[in-house]
């Protein structure tokens, strides 16, 4: 059962969500959400339209994570949206991975995992379980995050689909990683051993690492908990935020842009976590949210203008500025929020573009209930409010 009214679209599934993604890039009228659930099914939906128009049935396990294969509409003068024979993407499962072509089995409305064009076991661990996927820009390259802190990538042009390990993984879980806009060749990975690892695809080696220090002393639960990396972000121009179990978000602005927000030349290796380091001060470390972070998206291509998402299902669109004297504090302003009504643990957070209603944004946000029911919520962020970031 699915409901929806002008600024708030609710869509309900049996069991948990866990994981989003959303075709094409840029979003538009006709974007398509695909879901994954605890129960091993996938959904996708073509928007504003809460019926689901088609479906995977059967993975027998937890959806960890979804990777679209982003391509333009099949109509290039078309705003927004795409044909759905042109949507695939890879789906995490246990420790293997799916590709899943929707343009190739055109007749079914319900597939299953058999009818993946294609299936690769990532792992070496008995055991081990798959967390993040993320795939470069072109969808050449495949990255993925395990239970066991192993940090991969799959080359998707090569004929038998090589792999590589990365170098000094994590010593924990390992549940984030993402491809560095602009540095095709460089990963970052964030895991439970409270690290941010930033890894050469080409050499496998380890560039850099920041370990994250433990909140200030405050009487609250969520200080508590130890710095685990939960999610992980990048903006376009290269900046990182990375947000942690203790409830903080820290940005660093200085891999590809200056201090003043203006690109710079990119030459060399990104220098994100190396300038987070060295310059505390000129990142952000903030207390902002009701609990562990767990969704990052920046909105901007290099200002630090984020969506931030809590546990509880709590999302905010900060903006965040430099402090005025060096290693003093950072100041944020929150320019819009928002509670998911059902969600009472999220999952995931994603967001995209409309150009119904004025435009804005649709923040997408997937979790479970009290009863154990999953719930995908889609909140409109107006225009009016993305025209202060400038």
């Amino acid at each position: 059962m699915s409901s929806s009214d002008p600024e708030h679209i609710t869509l309900e599934s049996k069991a948990a969500c866990t994981a989003l993604a959303f075709s094409p890039p840029g979003g538009g009228d006709g974007t398509f959400l695909v879901t994954g659930s605890l129960d091993g099914v996938i959904r996708v939906y073509q928007l504003p339209s809460t019926k689901v128009v088609r479906a995977v049935n059967g993975f027998g396990d937890e959806i960890s994570s979804v990777a679209v294969c982003n391509s333009p509409p099949t109509n290039p003068k078309a705003e927004g949206g795409g044909d759905i024979a042109t949507l695939s993407f890879w789906v995490a499962c246990g420790r293997k991975v799916f590709l899943c072509d929707l343009g190739a089995e055109t007749s079914k409305l319900v597939l299953s995992p058999s009818d993946a064009r294609e299936t690769l076991d990532l792992l070496e661990k008995e055991g081990d379980l798959l967390n993040q996927i993320s795939l470069d820009s072109t969808a050449a390259k495949l990255a993925f995050t395990s239970d066991s802190g192993v940090v991969g990538v799959v080359d998707l042009l090569s004929e038998n689909r090589d792999k590589r390990l990365l170098d000094a993984g994590h010593t924990s879980i390992s549940n984030t990683v993402e491809f560095i806009p602009g540095w095709s060749t460089e990963v970052v990975s964030g895991g439970f051993d409270c690290k941010l690892q930033h890894f050469d695809l080409d050499s496998g080696t380890l560039l850099s690492s920041k370990t994250l220090g433990a909140a200030p002393s405050v009487s609250t639960n969520t200080s508590l908990s130890p710095p685990f990396v939960l999610c992980t972000a990048f903006s376009a121009g290269g900046c990182i935020a990375a947000g942690s179990a203790d409830g903080r978000v820290y940005v660093g602005r200085k891999g590809a842009v200056g201090t003043d927000g203006k690109k710079v030349k990119r030459k060399g290796r990104w220098q994100g976590l190396l300038e987070m380091e060295a310059s505390e001060g000129l990142n952000f470390e903030a207390g902002v949210l009701d609990g562990p972070v767990v969704g990052l998206e920046f909105l901007h291509q290099t200002k630090p203008v984020l969506l931030v998402l809590s546990l509880s299902g709590n999302v905010q669109l900060l903006s965040l500025r430099a402090p005025k004297q060096p290693n003093g504090p950072a100041k944020f302003e929150v320019l819009w929020q928002s509670q998911a009504a059902n969600i009472s643990k999220a999952n995931a957070l994603v967001s995209f573009a409309t150009k119904d209603k004025g435009g804005g944004r649709w923040v997408t946000v997937a979790g479970v209930g009290k009863a154990g029911k999953g719930f995908v919520e889609l909140m409109h962020l107006p225009q009016s409010i993305l025209a202060k970031i400038g």
